[in-house]
């Protein structure tokens, strides 16, 4: 059929590769917006990280470890 020929098809390695560079991305923008912050007037601020790094732990933990695993383990790296 006309239309299986033109389907595009990516191997699975190609789009966890893909996925871990946009991932990164994400986290090197996360990171540069948190760490550009003036924190100079604010007086708690070391305060509002260790929430920060909790309240990322905790997603990696409940959600994206879950999902990632997932994923990964099909893909038969």
């Amino acid at each position: 059929m006309i239309l299986d020929r033109l389907t595009l098809r990516v191997s699975k390695h190609y789009l966890l590769l893909v996925a871990a560079l946009v991932w990164t991305f994400a986290g090197g923008m996360l990171l540069y917006r948190g760490f550009s912050t003036d924190h100079s007037g604010e007086t708690n601020w070391t305060l509002k990280i260790i929430f920060c790094l909790a309240g990322g732990l905790l997603f990696y933990k409940v959600m994206f470890d879950r999902i990632s695993s997932k994923h990964v383990l099909t893909c038969d790296i």
